[in-house]
């Protein structure tokens, strides 16, 4: 377990950083509100201050915005070093400096490359296998991982040197169909709820954020409940 330590904000972070140095991935897991943006945010900002490359990637466009503005990331937008992957007009005016991403998916030492699960997944075309091969990151981080199938999980981990995956483990996974007969001769589960297979079922180092950043008292104790204490 992780928790705030008012003698050493950046005690989480650095936890989480010493743990991918050592072994090269991590898992980071915590319910809503307990700053897994901003620790997210913060771990990236000292990869690129390090003219490192990050790639970034989640479900949707709007947990990639968010994770920009993030604080430690703002500087690095203004100077033009974060990159979107379908950035929009109104994208542009939300977050000013980032770029749009190049079709290769690569970003240059010291920049962020911030892409969907959908376009990141892109990289595994034979199209464009054969034409820029796959990128290849310093670190990447897989943000909202309870959403990402295994196939998912296991396919962009191999785009990093270094692999932080983060989640919510009460998160629904992703709805899928059972009509097919198919699923029957197989646990769907196991690929459906790709991160708690991942936790569970590998011995990569998983951490929990235990202290809340924004809830009430009373809705941080019913949270508790909800999260098996």
């Amino acid at each position: 377990e992780l928790a705030f330590d008012e003698a050493n904000p950046n005690g989480i972070a650095d936890t989480i950083m010493k743990t991918l140095e050592d072994e090269q991935c991590c898992i980071v897991q915590g319910p809503p509100g307990t700053g897994k943006s901003y620790t997210i945010a913060t771990i990236i900002a000292s990869y690129l201050t390090e003219n490192k490359t990050v790639c970034v990637t989640t479900m949707a466009n709007k947990g990639l915005v968010e994770l920009i503005k993030q604080k430690p990331l703002r500087g690095f937008a203004a100077e033009g070093k974060i990159s979107k992957t379908n950035l929009s007009v109104d994208e542009r005016k939300q977050i000013s400096g980032v770029k749009n991403a190049t079709a290769d998916l690569q970003v240059p030492e010291g920049e962020l490359l911030c892409a969907t699960n959908y376009v990141l997944s892109s990289v595994y075309s034979e199209k464009k296998r054969a034409l820029y091969g796959l990128p290849q990151y310093d670190l990447i981080v897989i943000e909202e991982a309870s959403q990402a199938f295994l196939t998912t999980i296991a396919a962009f981990k191999q785009l990093g040197t270094r692999c932080l995956i983060v989640g919510d483990p009460m998160q629904l996974p992703p709805i899928v169909k059972l009509n097919n007969p198919l699923y029957n001769s197989w646990n769907v589960n196991t690929q459906v709820e790709g991160l708690k297979t991942f936790a569970l079922g590998t011995k990569i180092k998983s951490y929990r954020i235990v202290t809340t950043f924004r809830l009430t008292q009373r809705a941080a104790a019913l949270t508790k409940l909800f999260y098996g204490n």
